[in-house]
Order: C-alpha cells, then sequence, then structure tokens
C-alpha cells in the first residue's frame, strides 16, 4: 500500500464484488415489489376476502355436483375458512416486516457491511415463520413458500462474506 502524501487524504475504499452488487441490485428490486405487493394486500384484504369466499363457494358447488372426492372438498373448505380479511392483513404486514428487513440487510451488504447478512437472515427467517405462527395451516404455509429465493440468495450472500467488514 502506497504512503499517504497528504494526512487528510482517506485510504480508497474497498471495492465491492460485481457479484454481491448484482445480489444486492435483484434484492432491492425484489424488496420494492413485496413493499409495493404488502400494502396492496393490506389496502384490498376485504375485497379479496369477500372475492375469494365467493370462487370458492361455486368451485365446491361444482365438485358436489361432479361427485368430486371427499379430500379436494375438505382442502377447498381450509382454504376457504383462512382467507379472511384479518388473514389477508395479516399475510400483507408479513410480506411488509419480511421485505423491510431483507431490503436493509441488501442495503448494508451493499454498502460492504457484514451486519447486513445477519439482518437479510433474520428477515428471511421471519418471513417464513410469521405468516405460520400468524395464520397457520394451508394459507400461511403457502404463503411462506416465496421464501425459497430468498434461501438460496442467503448462500449465495454467505459466499460474499469475506468481502464484508
Amino acid at each position: 500500500m502506497e504512503p499517504l502524501t497528504n494526512p487528510t487524504q482517506l485510504p480508497p475504499a474497498p471495492l465491492r464484488p460485481q457479484f454481491l452488487t448484482i445480489l444486492c441490485i435483484l434484492t432491492f428490486v425484489s424488496c420494492a415489489i413485496d413493499l409495493y405487493n404488502g400494502i396492496t394486500t393490506i389496502a384490498s384484504a376485504d375485497f379479496v376476502a369477500s372475492t375469494t369466499q365467493e370462487v370458492m363457494g361455486e368451485a365446491a358447488d361444482k365438485i358436489k355436483d361432479n361427485g368430486g372426492a371427499n379430500f379436494i372438498e375438505k382442502i377447498m373448505s381450509s382454504v376457504s375458512a383462512g382467507m379472511t380479511a384479518e388473514n389477508i392483513r395479516k399475510l400483507g404486514i408479513s410480506k411488509l416486516i419480511y421485505a423491510a428487513l431483507t431490503l436493509l440487510g441488501a442495503w448494508l451488504m451493499f454498502s460492504l457491511r457484514k451486519q447486513g447478512f445477519y439482518v437479510y437472515v433474520a428477515g428471511v427467517v421471519l418471513g417464513f415463520l410469521i405468516p405460520i405462527i400468524w395464520v397457520g395451516g394451508i394459507i400461511g404455509i403457502g404463503s411462506s413458500g416465496g421464501v425459497f429465493f430468498s434461501v438460496i440468495f442467503t448462500i449465495l450472500y454467505g459466499l460474499n462474506l469475506k468481502y464484508l467488514r
């Protein structure tokens, strides 16, 4: 390293690897979409719940008319019962929590701060657990499935830990 000629001169900032930059940008885009989806989910919860109830009722009637299997009817009634406006709002809030934490974590990693990785991991874990705890059943498990790509990104971010301080 070259000695500083001016005592007020700062050493050059460490370079962010291109792969880490790409991961962070993809996360920023994904989080922006998730934040938007979370807000619209909360705002339209009543409409979605009533529409879902109507559609599920019509589908259940068709299954009964066609001699549908008991198993399918049970699944549909479980989903229909779980799609209340309150549960939909809870799912929207959980998506906001997930998106905010993973966005913060990605921003910190973009700034080459190691704590960002841990914030990101916390967001992914909570993004998986909160819907299951708050809503439960098929609905909670189904909405946690979107975390799949975040687990892959967590592994990819983990490969870049050596560049974070």
